[in-house]
């Protein structure tokens, strides 16, 4: 009888264990699948449809790690005088809507004014209309990003230019009659109808322009528009239709990228100083230096993955098999 009632309760432990096991488990798949944090608590994580992690934060100072990286959420209505009814919150610093905050590589994205200069038949004293641009994101984080943006001119009659305060660049664009291209956005820029340079590293300021070099007097019949535009190098594929119809493009606005820092230090300063009270970096994270101007960026050490510019964002990474 003793015999039959230990093995009883063995067999009771046992499935004791197994269950205490498995809600162990259960538990702790949980936790490896449940969303990572990616603000400060108590802090807003959206502005309509944009996310906004750390070390960006809405509403108030404490939800960011600094000033610089305060951001205002808006509805349409507050910002454009928009009806109510068609009320959407967007997100904006200064005057540029940020559009996307990448933590993973430290970039956003934003829209910003082209530049542009027509010949206007209907005024014979002031045929022509120049309209510079004016990029500006001096005082902040932001610098336009020097690998995923291209500057490119589109125009028959185009000087474009660049000036980013200390030095200027630019490109020309030329043709005497109309450029036959297929209508698909896949052309090259290639100094016929279209050019395309890229911009120096560490660009926080510029300034675009346009000039003619025949005041479209050969080309206005079928090029009367010149425009020159900063934008991401994915997003414009040049077309011999938008020589004559460029104005029906996102209403001179074209997205660009922004490379983003955390303050204007490198790595190595912390490594010789102690003081540790302004880094950024979380734990089980890595800094790294900006290739882009100064500054430095944070990222998740291998094998873990969050936010690193929260104090633990870096989590590690569950794998079963």
């Amino acid at each position: 009888m003793k015999v039959v009632i230990l093995q009883i309760q063995q067999q009771h432990w046992s499935m004791a264990r197994f269950v205490f096991l498995v809600l162990l488990l259960a538990a702790e798949g949980a936790a490896a699948i449940a969303p990572p944090q990616i603000v400060e608590a108590g802090c807003n994580d959206k502005c309509g449809d944009t996310s906004v992690p750390y070390p960006f934060g809405i509403g108030k100072p404490s939800c960011c790690i600094n000033e610089d990286f305060l951001l205002e959420c808006l509805s349409t209505d507050q910002y454009r005088n928009k009806d109510a009814e068609n009320r959407k919150e967007r997100l904006w610093y200064g005057n540029y809507e940020i559009k996307n905050i990448y933590v993973e590589n430290a970039t956003a994205t934003t829209s910003v004014d082209m530049a542009h200069y027509c010949y206007n038949n209907s005024n014979s004293e002031h045929p022509l209309e120049p309209v510079a641009s004016t990029l500006n994101l001096t005082g902040g984080p932001f610098t336009f990003s020097s690998e995923e943006n291209k500057f490119t001119a589109i125009g028959c009659d185009t000087h474009a230019f660049m000036a980013d305060g200390m030095s200027s660049s630019g490109c020309m664009s030329m043709c005497m009659e109309p450029v036959n291209l297929t209508d698909k956005k896949d052309a090259d820029c290639s100094g016929i109808g279209c050019c395309r340079t890229q911009i120096p590293k560490g660009v926080k300021y510029l300034y675009i322009s346009l000039e003619t070099f025949n005041n479209f007097s050969n080309v206005k019949d079928f090029s009367p528009c010149s425009f020159a535009f900063l934008a991401d190098q994915d997003w414009y594929g040049f077309t011999s239709i938008d020589l004559a119809d460029m104005f029906s493009v996102d209403t001179h606005m074209s997205p660009a990228v922004l490379d983003w820092v955390v303050g204007e230090d490198t790595c190595e300063s912390f490594d010789l100083n102690s003081n540790k009270s302004y880094y950024a970096c979380g734990e089980n994270a890595n800094c790294n230096n900006s290739t882009n101007g100064p500054g430095y960026i944070c990222s998740c050490k291998s094998g873990y993955e969050g936010n690193p510019y929260l104090p633990q964002g870096c989590q590690g990474i569950y794998v079963y098999s």
